[in-house]
């Protein structure tokens, strides 16, 4: 696990990653909202309400965009 402040990489992979169509997303905490986190420097801000969050797991900060590309012309599920 990896706590804020992150770097301006780091938070161009973590939102990559929320949009990576083979894995669940970080949402908001707060009741009835739901919706999806967007990373910043200073952490992950809900875009509709004041939820917040701190961490994220550090395998995300590694998701770049040759790794997403990687994944977009080969389905990871099916193997080599």
């Amino acid at each position: 696990m990896i706590k804020a402040p992150w770097t301006k990489e780091q938070v161009e992979n973590l939102n990559r990653f929320q949009k990576f169509e083979y894995t669940h997303p970080f949402t908001c905490g707060n009741n009835g909202c739901g919706d999806e986190l967007v990373a910043h420097e200073e952490g992950w801000k809900c875009p509709s309400c004041d939820y917040t969050q701190d961490w994220a797991h550090e395998h995300m900060t590694l998701f770049t965009k040759e790794i997403d590309e990687q994944y977009r012309t080969k389905d990871p599920l099916q193997g080599d």
